[in-house]
């Protein structure tokens, strides 16, 4: 019952397995990137040269200067490919949104009930909880009182209407009403302020939620009290403008891939980046350098499509997204011409292996090659832990990508080998597909 834009959101017919020690090596790792991350968006926020090279004249850039004193999310998810070499690579950084937490944990349970699972021992990180009391610990914080509802702000159009089908953002909201939290989806034009509050037809707002601030910003006029630089008086905005644009922006992986940022790192720290960080850098006419040689940026990118993403800075779900092995040259030359127009990056393909998954078809079930990301959260912007998995056949690892598929992550005990756990749980596929369901007892 759990789709994405009509679609089902699980196709998989086993779940995503990660060793505990591969586990704990990915946190490790993942700790090490927030940091980098983070201070990265610092050397932004405080240095105006570096903010004018990445964003210009766009419009983005006056309310980029608006919110440089942004609070830090209180929520976040780091996306990581496993290289064919089994070398962690993180090609994005998410900021404010909860991405998977609730619609993840809803699979793993359905595949914890099914005897497919039984004396595999494994676990999986249930984060439900932590993230509704992380947005409840925020608003404390901020507001000195406990919240007593949550809304969902939805973008206006079919925009909106798209996300208030979102099973993600379904089951947050069903989860936070369980929990004793009023919560609901409020449109954007809905809106307004009244005594320091954003207020909807329903009363006052205490935490707001914007799930799409790239369709907000084209939609809502500046004036508007989501552009200010602190949230309203009674209102707390869990995923700011500022650390949605600042710190969540792409721009990030390229101050931290290209030495002329000026990011004050020394040797090991830049060698840490150039084994764990694909090659990134902003698209801009003029010179750059590949591996140490100097190219002009925009003549290499074209040159070089089989090996290189676009991604603009500020989007989401996948959108504007172009991998460069999968266009045609004349597409290709029209997608670096439109990224030159807002700010991307353009990275290094990241090549991961397959594997091999069984599938849910029209006819029953079979057998697909699919690559997979391992999405790793992280809480205050200081620490990291609990994960799920994104796997598509094409590059573009998203849900809203059309043959894009959630995974939930189990992680089973030292000891047992990831070929042989996959290989149970898929010998035990087909037979259980079939199987009565079993009775708790």
């Amino acid at each position: 019952g759990l789709t994405s834009e009509g679609r089902p959101l699980c196709r998989t017919l086993r779940p995503k397995f990660v060793s505990d020690s591969d586990y704990r090596r990915l946190v490790a790792k993942s700790a090490v990137a927030l940091d980098l991350f983070g201070r990265a968006e610092r050397a932004v926020r405080s240095n105006a040269w570096l903010r004018h090279s990445l964003f210009g004249s766009h419009p983005y850039a006056p309310l980029i200067e608006a919110h440089l004193d942004h609070d830090i999310e209180s929520v976040g998810r780091l996306d990581a490919l496993i290289d064919l070499r089994g070398g962690i690579r993180f090609i994005e950084y998410n900021a404010g949104l909860c991405g998977g937490v609730f619609c993840s944990e809803g699979v793993a349970n359905i595949f914890l009930d099914s005897p497919v699972m039984e004396g595999l021992r494994v676990r999986f990180i249930g984060l439900r909880e932590r993230y509704l009391r992380t947005l409840v610990e925020g608003f404390r914080r901020a507001r000195r009182r406990a919240p007593k509802n949550l809304a969902v702000i939805l973008p206006p159009g079919a925009g909106g209407l798209l996300f208030s089908r979102n099973a993600e953002l379904k089951a947050l909201v069903a989860f936070a009403g369980r929990a004793g939290i009023e919560a609901r989806f409020s449109r954007l034009e809905d809106t307004f302020e009244n005594g320091g509050s954003l207020r909807d037809e329903a009363g006052e707002i205490d935490i707001a939620i914007v799930v799409d601030w790239a369709a907000t910003l084209a939609a809502c006029p500046l004036h508007h009290r989501l552009w200010q630089s602190r949230a309203p008086g009674g209102t707390w905005i869990a995923n700011s403008l500022g650390a949605s644009v600042l710190r969540g922006g792409k721009h990030l992986l390229a101050v931290l891939s290209d030495p002329s940022s000026g990011l004050a790192l020394g040797t090991h720290e830049r060698a840490w980046v150039d084994a764990h960080i694909p090659w990134s850098r902003l698209l801009a006419r003029g010179p750059s350098t590949v591996r140490g040689a100097g190219v002009d940026l925009v003549d290499w990118v074209r040159a070089n499509r089989r090996s290189l993403v676009l991604k603009p800075c500020f989007s989401m779900g996948g959108r504007g997204v172009s991998l460069g092995w999968e266009c045609g040259r004349d597409e290709w030359e029209l997608a670096v011409d439109q990224a030159l127009l807002t700010p991307s990056i353009v990275q290094e393909r990241v090549i991961a292996a397959s594997e091999t998954y069984p599938v849910a078809t029209a006819d029953g079930a079979g057998r697909s090659g699919l690559v997979g990301d391992l999405c790793v959260f992280t809480w205050q912007g200081a620490e990291v832990g609990g994960l799920y998995c994104r796997v598509a056949e094409t590059g573009l690892l998203n849900l809203g990508a059309p043959e894009g598929s959630l995974v939930p992550a189990f992680i089973f005990e030292s000891g047992a080998s990831t070929w042989s756990i996959a290989s149970m749980a898929d010998a035990r596929c087909a037979p259980a597909l079939h199987s009565p369901r079993r009775s708790s007892s």
